[in-house]
């Protein structure tokens, strides 16, 4: 698999938004379902986004922050969210336990010089067919 970019636009919170994202060129629309987030959605609504998005050509990701593998698993399954993107201690430590259909979005924090933060175990699970990295700021969401 080759290194390529794709742009991923998160915090969408409804279908709408959706579709016209990725009408512009977005490939993946995060769907927050951190409850403490301001642009967290209910489960309802991230099925019926993902279902946007996947009408529209684009892909749905679950945005994860501390949930653990089960309840991970029950949220992709409810909403057909195919790929996750995993903030937190407990997602990072569990994501090798998820099934080889799950595209998992690794995500490495940076420090304020861009260099990024060691995580070679979590990163050495990774399936370079199947999974991406993101590079986030020194804290989750920051850019």
């Amino acid at each position: 698999m080759s290194a390529t970019t794709k742009i991923k636009i998160c915090g969408v919170v409804n279908p709408d938004m959706a579709r016209d994202c990725v009408a512009m060129g977005a490939d993946m629309i995060g769907l927050m379902l951190y409850p403490k987030s301001v642009r967290a959605i209910h489960l309802n609504m991230a099925k019926i986004i993902a279902a946007a998005v996947i009408a529209a050509g684009g892909e749905p990701v679950a945005v994860f922050v501390e949930q653990d593998i089960q309840a991970m698993l029950a949220i992709c399954e409810f909403t057909g969210v195919t790929t996750v993107q995993l903030h937190g201690d407990q997602p990072r430590q569990d994501h090798g336990q998820l099934p080889q259909h799950i595209k998992r979005i690794y995500v490495l924090h940076c420090d304020e010089l861009g260099m990024v933060q060691a995580d070679r175990e979590g990163v050495n699970l990774l399936d370079a067919q199947r999974d991406v990295l993101l590079f986030d700021g020194a804290h989750s969401g920051s850019g």
